[in-house]
């Protein structure tokens, strides 16, 4: 399936920018996202996904998020060509998910195909 950059609202209106990292084999999808870097090396953090598959023209996996208290990322995406529409959605506790420009409810996301 190859590399692709997800766009999604960031704080601030800023849009933040994910790479996603996607093999295919048959309906299997296995690959890595990197959504940050590591404050002490400036190295981009790299996280496996989970429970990939493509079923006809939709892709989901997930992704554990967070260290003390890990909460599931869940994607579903419709790939159109060189475009995934993703919607994201976690299970992060409500407690947590409060703040200054964190959205609680499903996102909406774009990712397109990178060379």
């Amino acid at each position: 399936m190859g590399k692709w950059v997800i766009e999604t609202p960031g704080r601030g209106g800023q849009v933040q920018r994910t790479t996603l990292v996607l093999n295919q084999t048959g309906q299997l999808v296995t690959g890595t996202i990197s959504s940050g870097t590591n404050p002490g090396t400036a190295s981009p953090v790299h996280d496996d996904i989970y429970g990939g598959k493509v079923d006809g023209d939709t892709l989901s996996f997930y992704v554990w998020r967070g260290s003390d208290h890990p909460w599931k990322e869940n994607y579903e995406g419709t790939v159109s060509g060189d475009t995934i529409s993703f919607t994201i959605t976690n299970d992060r506790p409500a407690t947590t998910q409060a703040g200054p420009g964190r959205q609680t409810g499903p996102i909406q996301a774009t990712a397109k195909r990178s060379q």
